[in-house]
Protein backbone atom coordinates (compact mmCIF):
# COMPACT_ATOMS: atom_id res chain seq x y z
CA UNK A 1 0.00 0.00 0.00
CA UNK A 2 0.94 3.37 -1.07
CA UNK A 3 0.06 6.75 0.53
CA UNK A 4 -1.76 8.70 -2.17
CA UNK A 5 -1.75 12.30 -0.48
CA UNK A 6 -1.64 14.10 2.79
CA UNK A 7 -4.35 16.51 4.14
CA UNK A 8 -5.39 17.39 7.45
CA UNK A 9 -6.22 15.06 10.10
CA UNK A 10 -10.07 14.96 10.27
CA UNK A 11 -10.29 12.60 13.40
CA UNK A 12 -10.91 9.60 11.04
CA UNK A 13 -8.69 8.78 9.07
CA UNK A 14 -5.05 7.11 9.81
CA UNK A 15 -2.12 10.20 10.60
CA UNK A 16 1.57 10.80 9.73
CA UNK A 17 3.29 13.75 11.31
CA UNK A 18 0.40 15.55 11.86
CA UNK A 19 -1.17 14.62 8.30
CA UNK A 20 -4.01 12.39 6.89
CA UNK A 21 -2.41 9.33 5.07
CA UNK A 22 -5.24 7.95 2.29
CA UNK A 23 -4.27 4.25 1.36
CA UNK A 24 -5.87 2.24 -1.50
CA UNK A 25 -6.96 -1.04 0.38
CA UNK A 26 -8.88 -4.05 -0.97
CA UNK A 27 -12.55 -4.59 -0.29
CA UNK A 28 -13.10 -6.88 2.79
CA UNK A 29 -15.78 -9.09 3.21
CA UNK A 30 -17.86 -8.93 6.24
CA UNK A 31 -21.17 -10.14 7.56
CA UNK A 32 -23.95 -8.23 6.56
CA UNK A 33 -24.98 -7.52 10.14
CA UNK A 34 -21.47 -6.07 11.11
CA UNK A 35 -21.76 -2.15 12.25
CA UNK A 36 -18.93 -1.08 11.17
CA UNK A 37 -19.19 2.68 11.94
CA UNK A 38 -21.01 1.83 15.06
CA UNK A 39 -18.04 -0.43 16.31
CA UNK A 40 -15.77 3.01 15.15
CA UNK A 41 -17.26 4.80 17.54
CA UNK A 42 -16.98 2.83 20.41
CA UNK A 43 -13.87 1.93 20.43
CA UNK A 44 -12.84 5.51 19.46
CA UNK A 45 -15.00 6.44 22.91
CA UNK A 46 -13.43 3.98 25.43
CA UNK A 47 -10.05 5.22 24.10
CA UNK A 48 -11.17 8.87 24.74
CA UNK A 49 -12.70 7.30 27.80
CA UNK A 50 -8.95 6.51 29.45
CA UNK A 51 -7.21 8.98 28.14
CA UNK A 52 -9.31 11.73 29.34
CA UNK A 53 -8.41 11.06 33.14
CA UNK A 54 -7.19 13.77 34.83
CA UNK A 55 -3.38 13.81 36.00
CA UNK A 56 -4.18 15.53 39.28
CA UNK A 57 -6.96 12.66 40.14
CA UNK A 58 -4.29 9.97 41.51
CA UNK A 59 -1.52 12.04 42.01
CA UNK A 60 1.01 10.98 45.18
CA UNK A 61 -0.11 11.64 48.06
CA UNK A 62 2.10 14.05 50.58
CA UNK A 63 1.63 12.74 53.84
CA UNK A 64 1.07 15.48 56.60
CA UNK A 65 -0.79 15.15 59.25
CA UNK A 66 -2.59 18.59 58.86
CA UNK A 67 -1.72 21.50 55.88
CA UNK A 68 -1.67 25.18 55.55
CA UNK A 69 -2.31 27.83 53.18
CA UNK A 70 1.46 28.42 53.48
CA UNK A 71 2.48 24.65 53.44
CA UNK A 72 2.44 22.16 51.01
CA UNK A 73 -0.72 20.64 50.99
CA UNK A 74 -1.48 17.32 52.02
CA UNK A 75 -4.04 16.50 49.40
CA UNK A 76 -4.07 12.64 48.77
CA UNK A 77 -6.75 12.83 45.83
CA UNK A 78 -8.21 15.74 44.32
CA UNK A 79 -11.72 15.40 44.65
CA UNK A 80 -14.51 15.14 41.57
CA UNK A 81 -15.72 18.36 41.89
CA UNK A 82 -12.52 20.00 41.80
CA UNK A 83 -10.38 18.05 39.18
CA UNK A 84 -9.45 19.51 36.52
CA UNK A 85 -10.68 19.62 32.69
CA UNK A 86 -10.08 16.93 30.71
CA UNK A 87 -7.38 17.39 28.28
CA UNK A 88 -8.61 15.84 25.13
CA UNK A 89 -10.61 17.99 22.90
CA UNK A 90 -14.36 17.76 22.59
CA UNK A 91 -15.44 15.78 19.86
CA UNK A 92 -16.83 16.98 16.08
CA UNK A 93 -18.86 16.18 13.94
CA UNK A 94 -17.03 15.00 10.70
CA UNK A 95 -18.87 17.20 7.67
CA UNK A 96 -18.59 14.11 5.24
CA UNK A 97 -20.16 11.66 7.92
CA UNK A 98 -22.04 13.33 10.79
CA UNK A 99 -20.42 11.62 13.13
CA UNK A 100 -19.47 12.13 16.90
CA UNK A 101 -15.90 10.76 16.28
CA UNK A 102 -13.24 13.09 18.59
CA UNK A 103 -10.37 15.05 16.32
CA UNK A 104 -6.96 14.50 17.15
CA UNK A 105 -5.54 14.26 20.90
CA UNK A 106 -3.30 16.71 22.34
CA UNK A 107 0.78 16.08 22.89
CA UNK A 108 -0.20 16.92 26.20
CA UNK A 109 -2.78 14.49 27.06
CA UNK A 110 -0.41 11.42 26.15
CA UNK A 111 2.33 13.45 28.88
CA UNK A 112 0.04 13.24 31.56
CA UNK A 113 -1.07 10.12 31.20
CA UNK A 114 2.42 8.97 31.28
CA UNK A 115 3.03 10.94 34.34
CA UNK A 116 0.26 9.47 35.98
CA UNK A 117 1.27 5.61 35.14
CA UNK A 118 4.44 6.67 36.48
CA UNK A 119 3.44 8.16 39.84
CA UNK A 120 0.93 5.48 40.55
CA UNK A 121 4.18 2.39 39.56
CA UNK A 122 6.05 4.58 42.08
CA UNK A 123 2.93 4.26 44.83
CA UNK A 124 2.92 0.64 44.49
CA UNK A 125 6.37 0.41 44.99
CA UNK A 126 7.51 2.37 47.82
CA UNK A 127 4.28 3.00 49.51
CA UNK A 128 3.19 6.64 50.88
CA UNK A 129 6.96 8.14 51.50
CA UNK A 130 7.71 10.67 53.82
CA UNK A 131 9.11 13.60 52.95
CA UNK A 132 11.84 15.45 55.49
CA UNK A 133 10.46 18.62 55.19
CA UNK A 134 7.03 17.13 55.88
CA UNK A 135 8.24 15.17 59.21
CA UNK A 136 9.78 18.67 60.47
CA UNK A 137 6.70 20.64 59.32
CA UNK A 138 3.90 18.56 60.47
CA UNK A 139 5.68 15.96 63.43
CA UNK A 140 8.50 18.31 64.91
CA UNK A 141 6.31 20.95 65.12
CA UNK A 142 3.34 18.83 67.00
CA UNK A 143 2.79 19.01 70.71
CA UNK A 144 3.41 15.92 72.28
CA UNK A 145 1.14 15.49 75.44
CA UNK A 146 2.13 12.40 77.93
CA UNK A 147 0.25 9.70 79.90
CA UNK A 148 1.07 7.70 82.86
CA UNK A 149 0.65 4.37 81.60
CA UNK A 150 3.66 1.46 80.43
CA UNK A 151 1.71 0.42 76.87
CA UNK A 152 4.31 -3.15 77.36
CA UNK A 153 2.91 -3.41 80.85
CA UNK A 154 -0.67 -2.48 80.03
CA UNK A 155 -1.02 -4.48 77.17
CA UNK A 156 -2.59 -8.11 77.33
CA UNK A 157 -1.46 -9.96 74.03
CA UNK A 158 -0.93 -13.69 73.03
CA UNK A 159 2.02 -15.00 73.10
CA UNK A 160 3.56 -14.38 69.66
CA UNK A 161 1.60 -11.25 69.77
CA UNK A 162 -0.24 -11.24 66.25
CA UNK A 163 -3.65 -11.00 68.55
CA UNK A 164 -4.38 -9.64 71.67
CA UNK A 165 -5.88 -11.99 75.12
CA UNK A 166 -9.17 -11.92 75.18
CA UNK A 167 -11.39 -10.43 78.20
CA UNK A 168 -15.25 -10.75 78.90
CA UNK A 169 -16.94 -7.68 78.12
CA UNK A 170 -17.44 -5.04 80.87
CA UNK A 171 -20.45 -5.04 82.77
CA UNK A 172 -21.06 -1.77 81.56
CA UNK A 173 -19.59 -2.27 77.96
CA UNK A 174 -23.25 -1.16 76.63
CA UNK A 175 -23.81 1.58 78.76
CA UNK A 176 -24.12 5.12 77.25
CA UNK A 177 -21.66 7.72 78.54
CA UNK A 178 -21.64 11.56 78.07
CA UNK A 179 -18.73 13.55 79.06
CA UNK A 180 -19.71 15.31 82.25
CA UNK A 181 -20.23 11.84 84.13
CA UNK A 182 -16.75 11.08 82.39
CA UNK A 183 -15.17 14.01 83.78
CA UNK A 184 -16.81 13.66 87.24
CA UNK A 185 -14.90 9.79 86.85
CA UNK A 186 -11.48 11.67 86.72
CA UNK A 187 -11.46 11.27 82.72
CA UNK A 188 -8.86 13.91 81.28
CA UNK A 189 -11.40 15.98 79.05
CA UNK A 190 -9.39 16.90 75.80
CA UNK A 191 -10.79 19.76 73.08
CA UNK A 192 -9.34 18.86 69.55
CA UNK A 193 -10.59 21.73 66.56
CA UNK A 194 -9.68 18.47 64.35
CA UNK A 195 -6.76 19.57 62.88
CA UNK A 196 -3.80 20.29 64.71
CA UNK A 197 -1.71 17.14 65.72
CA UNK A 198 -0.96 15.79 68.97
CA UNK A 199 0.63 12.69 69.38
CA UNK A 200 0.10 11.07 73.14
CA UNK A 201 3.37 8.84 74.70
CA UNK A 202 3.52 6.21 77.26
CA UNK A 203 5.95 6.40 80.18
CA UNK A 204 8.25 4.98 78.44
CA UNK A 205 8.71 7.52 75.15
CA UNK A 206 6.27 5.19 73.16
CA UNK A 207 4.17 7.44 70.95
CA UNK A 208 0.70 5.29 71.34
CA UNK A 209 -2.07 7.04 69.67
CA UNK A 210 -2.31 10.30 67.86
CA UNK A 211 -5.13 12.65 66.84
CA UNK A 212 -3.57 13.25 63.18
CA UNK A 213 -6.27 15.52 61.81
CA UNK A 214 -7.46 16.34 58.44
CA UNK A 215 -5.88 18.68 55.86
CA UNK A 216 -6.33 22.20 55.79
CA UNK A 217 -8.12 22.26 52.93
CA UNK A 218 -11.68 22.76 51.84
CA UNK A 219 -12.05 20.43 49.12
CA UNK A 220 -11.09 17.41 52.03
CA UNK A 221 -14.12 18.53 54.10
CA UNK A 222 -16.30 18.78 50.41
CA UNK A 223 -14.80 14.51 49.91
CA UNK A 224 -15.83 14.51 53.76
CA UNK A 225 -19.50 15.37 52.53
CA UNK A 226 -19.66 13.35 49.69
CA UNK A 227 -18.49 10.01 51.64
CA UNK A 228 -20.83 11.35 54.80
CA UNK A 229 -24.08 11.55 52.04
CA UNK A 230 -22.40 8.59 50.21
CA UNK A 231 -22.77 6.50 53.16
CA UNK A 232 -26.72 7.32 54.37
CA UNK A 233 -27.64 6.89 50.64
CA UNK A 234 -26.18 3.58 50.96
CA UNK A 235 -28.09 2.65 54.14
CA UNK A 236 -31.29 3.95 52.33
CA UNK A 237 -30.80 1.22 49.62
CA UNK A 238 -29.80 -1.90 50.89
CA UNK A 239 -31.19 -4.32 53.47
CA UNK A 240 -28.46 -5.43 55.80
CA UNK A 241 -27.39 -9.25 56.85
CA UNK A 242 -27.98 -10.06 60.20
CA UNK A 243 -24.51 -10.13 61.19
CA UNK A 244 -24.44 -6.32 59.86
CA UNK A 245 -26.87 -5.20 62.33
CA UNK A 246 -25.92 -7.54 65.33
CA UNK A 247 -22.33 -7.27 66.82
CA UNK A 248 -20.22 -6.70 69.48
CA UNK A 249 -19.09 -3.10 68.61
CA UNK A 250 -23.15 -1.02 69.04
CA UNK A 251 -26.30 -0.76 67.54
CA UNK A 252 -25.28 0.19 64.00
CA UNK A 253 -24.89 -1.20 60.73
CA UNK A 254 -21.58 -2.27 60.07
CA UNK A 255 -20.11 -3.86 57.45
CA UNK A 256 -16.15 -5.23 56.90
CA UNK A 257 -14.64 -5.54 54.04
CA UNK A 258 -11.02 -6.51 52.54
CA UNK A 259 -8.58 -9.10 53.45
CA UNK A 260 -8.76 -10.72 56.67
CA UNK A 261 -7.39 -14.09 58.33
CA UNK A 262 -8.19 -15.69 61.78
CA UNK A 263 -11.57 -17.26 63.27
CA UNK A 264 -11.19 -20.69 61.54
CA UNK A 265 -9.80 -19.11 58.01
CA UNK A 266 -7.12 -22.06 56.73
CA UNK A 267 -5.75 -18.98 55.09
CA UNK A 268 -6.23 -15.33 54.60
CA UNK A 269 -9.78 -14.27 52.68
CA UNK A 270 -11.21 -11.31 51.37
CA UNK A 271 -14.91 -10.94 52.79
CA UNK A 272 -17.97 -11.68 51.23
CA UNK A 273 -20.67 -9.85 51.86
CA UNK A 274 -23.04 -11.26 49.82
CA UNK A 275 -25.97 -9.06 48.69
CA UNK A 276 -24.10 -6.31 49.65
CA UNK A 277 -21.17 -7.07 47.60
CA UNK A 278 -22.13 -5.03 44.59
CA UNK A 279 -22.53 -1.56 47.55
CA UNK A 280 -19.16 -1.87 48.96
CA UNK A 281 -17.50 -2.20 45.79
CA UNK A 282 -19.12 0.78 44.40
CA UNK A 283 -17.67 2.58 48.19
CA UNK A 284 -14.25 1.10 47.65
CA UNK A 285 -14.25 2.44 44.46
CA UNK A 286 -15.63 6.26 45.09
CA UNK A 287 -12.78 8.51 44.81
CA UNK A 288 -14.03 10.44 47.73
CA UNK A 289 -13.29 7.16 50.14
CA UNK A 290 -10.24 6.74 48.48
CA UNK A 291 -9.04 10.14 49.15
CA UNK A 292 -10.08 9.63 52.78
CA UNK A 293 -8.26 6.27 53.07
CA UNK A 294 -5.06 7.37 51.46
CA UNK A 295 -4.77 10.18 54.08
CA UNK A 296 -5.50 7.86 56.69
CA UNK A 297 -2.51 5.82 55.05
CA UNK A 298 0.03 8.53 54.96
CA UNK A 299 -0.70 9.92 58.26
CA UNK A 300 -0.04 5.79 59.70
CA UNK A 301 3.42 6.13 57.50
CA UNK A 302 4.43 9.61 59.13
CA UNK A 303 4.14 8.96 62.87
CA UNK A 304 4.86 5.17 62.58
CA UNK A 305 7.22 4.79 59.63
CA UNK A 306 8.69 1.63 61.34
CA UNK A 307 5.26 -0.16 61.59
CA UNK A 308 4.03 0.90 58.83
CA UNK A 309 7.30 -0.43 57.05
CA UNK A 310 6.80 -3.62 59.18
CA UNK A 311 2.60 -3.78 57.22
CA UNK A 312 4.11 -3.37 54.26
CA UNK A 313 7.40 -5.77 53.83
CA UNK A 314 4.21 -8.42 55.08
CA UNK A 315 1.42 -7.78 53.07
CA UNK A 316 3.29 -6.95 49.97
CA UNK A 317 4.46 -10.35 49.86
CA UNK A 318 1.29 -11.69 51.34
CA UNK A 319 -0.15 -10.12 47.91
CA UNK A 320 2.15 -11.44 45.56
CA UNK A 321 1.84 -14.90 47.32
CA UNK A 322 -1.56 -15.02 46.73
CA UNK A 323 -3.09 -12.98 43.47
CA UNK A 324 -6.40 -13.77 44.47
CA UNK A 325 -6.52 -11.53 47.28
CA UNK A 326 -6.44 -7.53 46.42
CA UNK A 327 -5.64 -4.39 47.89
CA UNK A 328 -9.08 -2.60 48.99
CA UNK A 329 -7.29 1.02 48.21
CA UNK A 330 -4.85 2.00 45.53
CA UNK A 331 -2.83 3.91 47.82
CA UNK A 332 -3.64 2.92 51.49
CA UNK A 333 -1.67 -0.01 53.34
CA UNK A 334 -4.30 -1.14 55.02
CA UNK A 335 -5.73 -4.38 53.80
CA UNK A 336 -8.61 -4.17 55.36
CA UNK A 337 -12.13 -1.66 56.48
CA UNK A 338 -15.40 -1.08 58.75
CA UNK A 339 -17.91 0.81 57.16
CA UNK A 340 -19.75 1.84 60.11
CA UNK A 341 -23.45 3.54 58.52
CA UNK A 342 -25.10 6.71 60.49
CA UNK A 343 -27.34 8.07 61.87
CA UNK A 344 -25.78 6.88 65.23
CA UNK A 345 -22.85 5.74 65.26
CA UNK A 346 -21.53 5.04 68.91
CA UNK A 347 -19.16 2.00 69.87
CA UNK A 348 -19.35 -0.03 73.27
CA UNK A 349 -16.42 -0.26 74.88
CA UNK A 350 -14.45 -2.86 73.51
CA UNK A 351 -11.00 -3.87 72.13
CA UNK A 352 -10.18 -5.38 68.43
CA UNK A 353 -8.35 -8.11 69.99
CA UNK A 354 -7.50 -9.84 66.17
CA UNK A 355 -5.93 -6.50 65.00
CA UNK A 356 -2.20 -6.41 65.29
CA UNK A 357 -1.48 -5.61 68.92
CA UNK A 358 1.54 -3.17 67.89
CA UNK A 359 -0.03 -1.51 65.08
CA UNK A 360 -2.24 1.18 64.61
CA UNK A 361 -6.28 1.10 63.23
CA UNK A 362 -7.44 4.56 61.56
CA UNK A 363 -11.07 5.85 62.74
CA UNK A 364 -12.43 8.60 60.45
CA UNK A 365 -15.34 10.43 61.87
CA UNK A 366 -17.96 11.55 59.78
CA UNK A 367 -21.11 13.19 60.07
CA UNK A 368 -22.81 16.40 60.94
CA UNK A 369 -22.57 16.78 64.79
CA UNK A 370 -21.13 19.25 67.85
CA UNK A 371 -18.43 17.46 68.94
CA UNK A 372 -18.19 19.37 71.89
CA UNK A 373 -21.32 17.77 72.94
CA UNK A 374 -20.98 14.07 71.52
CA UNK A 375 -19.22 11.87 69.27
CA UNK A 376 -16.35 11.57 71.49
CA UNK A 377 -13.67 9.21 71.50
CA UNK A 378 -12.92 7.31 75.09
CA UNK A 379 -9.74 5.96 75.54
CA UNK A 380 -10.15 3.77 78.83
CA UNK A 381 -6.65 3.09 79.92
CA UNK A 382 -5.51 6.66 78.82
CA UNK A 383 -8.80 7.93 81.17
CA UNK A 384 -9.20 10.35 77.62
CA UNK A 385 -12.22 11.82 76.54
CA UNK A 386 -11.15 13.56 72.95
CA UNK A 387 -13.25 15.95 71.36
CA UNK A 388 -13.84 13.96 67.87
CA UNK A 389 -15.07 16.50 64.71
CA UNK A 390 -16.30 15.08 61.47
CA UNK A 391 -13.32 14.61 59.10
CA UNK A 392 -10.71 14.16 61.47
CA UNK A 393 -8.32 11.20 61.89
CA UNK A 394 -7.19 9.78 65.27
CA UNK A 395 -4.80 6.61 65.19
CA UNK A 396 -4.47 3.97 67.97
CA UNK A 397 -3.55 0.60 69.20
CA UNK A 398 -7.11 -0.78 69.09
CA UNK A 399 -6.17 -4.42 70.16
CA UNK A 400 -5.05 -3.05 73.23
CA UNK A 401 -6.69 0.12 74.18
CA UNK A 402 -10.24 -0.05 75.66
CA UNK A 403 -12.18 2.46 73.10
CA UNK A 404 -15.90 3.74 72.90
CA UNK A 405 -17.93 7.03 71.97
CA UNK A 406 -20.30 9.01 73.10
CA UNK A 407 -23.49 9.14 71.66
CA UNK A 408 -24.67 12.00 69.52
CA UNK A 409 -27.90 13.62 69.41
CA UNK A 410 -30.30 12.60 66.60
CA UNK A 411 -33.01 13.81 68.40
CA UNK A 412 -31.92 17.20 67.55
CA UNK A 413 -30.67 16.30 63.56
CA UNK A 414 -27.43 15.55 64.17
CA UNK A 415 -25.98 12.47 62.22
CA UNK A 416 -22.46 10.34 62.69
CA UNK A 417 -21.14 7.46 60.69
CA UNK A 418 -17.97 6.28 60.89
CA UNK A 419 -14.59 4.74 58.70
CA UNK A 420 -12.16 2.41 59.74
CA UNK A 421 -8.98 1.18 58.57
CA UNK A 422 -7.79 -1.82 59.93
CA UNK A 423 -5.01 -5.25 59.76
CA UNK A 424 -5.50 -8.52 61.07
CA UNK A 425 -2.43 -9.99 63.13
CA UNK A 426 -2.82 -13.47 61.67
CA UNK A 427 -1.83 -11.64 58.62
CA UNK A 428 0.97 -11.26 59.42
CA UNK A 429 1.44 -14.87 61.04
CA UNK A 430 0.55 -16.48 57.66
CA UNK A 431 3.44 -14.72 55.83
CA UNK A 432 5.97 -15.46 58.65
CA UNK A 433 4.97 -19.04 58.28
CA UNK A 434 6.02 -19.28 55.25
CA UNK A 435 2.64 -18.66 53.86
CA UNK A 436 0.74 -21.52 55.89
CA UNK A 437 -1.15 -22.49 59.46
CA UNK A 438 1.18 -22.67 62.37
CA UNK A 439 -0.33 -26.48 62.14
CA UNK A 440 1.02 -26.97 58.52
CA UNK A 441 4.05 -25.19 59.42
CA UNK A 442 4.87 -28.18 62.09
CA UNK A 443 3.60 -30.85 60.22
CA UNK A 444 5.91 -29.95 57.22
CA UNK A 445 9.07 -27.87 58.20
CA UNK A 446 9.83 -28.81 61.80
CA UNK A 447 13.16 -27.27 61.82
CA UNK A 448 11.16 -23.94 61.36
CA UNK A 449 8.13 -24.23 63.48
CA UNK A 450 11.02 -24.49 66.41
CA UNK A 451 12.60 -21.45 65.02
CA UNK A 452 9.11 -19.51 64.99
CA UNK A 453 8.13 -20.79 68.63
CA UNK A 454 11.65 -19.55 69.55
CA UNK A 455 10.29 -15.82 68.50
CA UNK A 456 7.37 -16.01 70.02
CA UNK A 457 8.54 -14.32 73.32
CA UNK A 458 10.21 -11.88 72.11
CA UNK A 459 7.93 -10.50 68.77
CA UNK A 460 5.82 -8.38 71.27
CA UNK A 461 9.40 -6.28 72.53
CA UNK A 462 10.41 -6.01 68.82
CA UNK A 463 6.82 -5.05 67.97
CA UNK A 464 7.20 -2.31 70.77
CA UNK A 465 10.59 -1.19 69.44
CA UNK A 466 9.09 -0.74 65.85
CA UNK A 467 6.95 2.32 67.73
CA UNK A 468 7.51 5.61 67.55
CA UNK A 469 9.62 7.38 70.18
CA UNK A 470 9.58 10.61 71.96
CA UNK A 471 13.65 10.83 71.37
CA UNK A 472 13.31 9.76 67.67
CA UNK A 473 11.36 13.49 67.70
CA UNK A 474 12.71 15.68 69.81
CA UNK A 475 16.33 13.89 70.71
CA UNK A 476 16.56 16.41 73.99
CA UNK A 477 13.33 15.19 75.50
CA UNK A 478 16.13 12.21 77.14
Amino acid sequence: MAPSQACEDDGIHPTWLGKRVLFDVEALQAPESLDFENLVQISIQTEDDIWSASPETDSPSEPAALASDSAAKFVPAASTSSSSASAVEPASASPSTGSTIPQKRQRQSSKNFSRKMRRRSIAKREGNVVRPEVFQQFVVSSLPMPTNIDFSATASVNKGAYSAQKTKPAIDATRKYNKEELIEMGFTYIPWNGQTAKPYFDAKGRILTVLAGRPNDPSFMEAVNAVCARFSGAKDSVVFNNSHLHHRRGKFPAVNVGVTHGQGTKKPVFLDNGRLNDTMEGLLADENVQRLATFASASFALWAPNVYQYYKDHLDRLFEAMPNLRRIFPKSIFPAAAFNFGPEVWTYKHKDIMNCPFGWCAIQALGKYDPAKGGHIILWELGLIIEFPPGSLILIPSACITHSNTPVHVDEGEYRASFTQYAAGALFRFVDYGFRTEADLKSKDKAMYEEMRRLKSSRWERGLELLTKITDIWPSKQ
